[in-house]
């Protein structure tokens, strides 16, 4: 079975790695507006890159004008104009699309099963998070008008909790008929090299999330710094330095970073991982926040990582703390004070042990799903 990966290719580490561990072979198709590749970027093997779907076309408007192919008439009206699309040499064997994620690849997906050459591929839509919007109820409205209309290029569709197929169904209820698989994308076991584990940490909380403080859901500053100032230490990525004594920073990281085990061990250095989002109006939660399973709580679970989360707010997240008591989901600094000085941590890590294969990828239960969409 051939699969083309359509997506953000600084984004597809993780699927690479899913489909080698499926044996599933693959090629790979760039979305990025503003990058072209010859070969997948940050990863230590030479892969090529099929095609770069807006190259040479990239231009400023381009990066909304894009979500025009959301609507597969326009898709199918204006998709002749990117020549680079005809121009890639589609493996005749290909079986399917896999387009990884959420709202954002719905135009690119549109595209390339409104191309003579790829139409008849069969595809699955990886939602990894939807809607993506994370305060804009417009733009929710649009993604699932997307989704809606885009329902004719998408044979399966991949979605991480029971809550977001309820959601997608009471939204677009033509979408209950369509294959799918609910499951969130965990990370391989193969996507993490283990070195040594040590047995007393040094930190408390270690946060893999990006930390911004540009008014977007990844601005968590004045919570990390609200942690700090309660004497509870957490690292954190910054390209400089934190003005805070509890607080440490580590640089950006790339696929290297993980394959040679250096995030294993920088992860294993901390208690637990804390998981948090940007919370703009505590009286109305983003709908991503309560159906979605993002990658910040997925790669501390598949790395043996207990997880910590306030509590209220991230319902699918709790959920699946709750169920397996792998963290906590607190309500109070003290709560999280006593869970990290006590033994709780160390209890959620043993629980975390004994489900270990629960938070990882599943190559048999995806590889029967790819295989049942190929052969629709």
């Amino acid at each position: 079975m051939n699969t083309i990966i359509l997506g953000n290719l600084t984004a597809c580490s993780k699927i690479i790695f899913s489909l080698n561990e499926c044996g599933i072979e693959f090629e790979l198709v760039n979305t990025e507006i503003d990058k072209n590749y010859d070969l997948v970027p940050d990863n230590t093997n030479d892969i090529p890159v099929l095609g770069n779907i807006y190259n040479p076309h990239y231009s400023k408007p381009l990066k909304i004008l894009r979500f025009l192919f959301g609507i597969p008439f326009f898709a199918d009206l204006l998709g002749p104009i990117f020549s680079s699309v005809n121009k890639i040499d589609w493996p005749k064997s290909t079986d399917l699309i896999l387009a990884n994620w959420g709202a954002g690849i719905i135009p690119e997906l549109n595209l390339l099963k409104e191309f003579p050459k790829s139409k008849n591929y069969k595809s699955i839509l990886n939602l990894e998070s939807f809607p993506t919007s994370w305060k804009s109820t417009y733009r929710e409205r649009f993604e699932i008008l997307m989704l809606k209309k885009s329902l004719r290029n998408i044979d399966a569709l991949i979605v991480p909790t029971r809550g977001m197929r309820r959601f997608l169904i009471n939204k677009i209820p033509e979408i209950q008929h369509k294959p799918y698989l609910i499951s969130p994308y965990f990370f391989p076991s193969t996507f993490f090299n283990k070195n040594t584990e040590p047995d007393n940490p040094e930190k408390d909380l270690i946060f893999l999330g990006r930390l911004d403080s540009t008014r977007n859901l990844n601005d968590v500053s004045t919570q990390i710094h609200t942690l700090a100032k309660n004497n509870i230490t957490i690292s954190c990525v910054s390209e400089s330095s934190l003005d805070d004594e509890k607080l440490y920073t580590f640089a950006p990281f790339k696929s290297a970073f993980l394959e040679s085990g250096g995030l294993y061990d920088l992860a294993h250095q901390h208690k637990a991982a804390l998981v948090t989002y940007l919370l703009p109006d505590l009286n109305h939660i983003p709908t991503r926040y309560s159906i979605s399973i993002p990658h910040r709580i997925l790669m501390p679970l598949a790395l043996g990582l207990p997880v910590v989360l306030p509590k209220n707010y991230f319902s699918a997240m709790e959920e699946l703390i709750s169920e397996y008591n792998v963290g906590l989901v607190y309500s109070s600094i003290e709560e999280l004070k006593d869970f990290l000085n006590g033994t709780g941590w160390e209890i959620a890590k043993n629980n975390l042990k004994k489900n270990q294969n629960h938070f990882l990828f599943d190559s048999k239960k995806f590889s029967k799903f790819f295989s049942s969409v190929a052969s629709i």
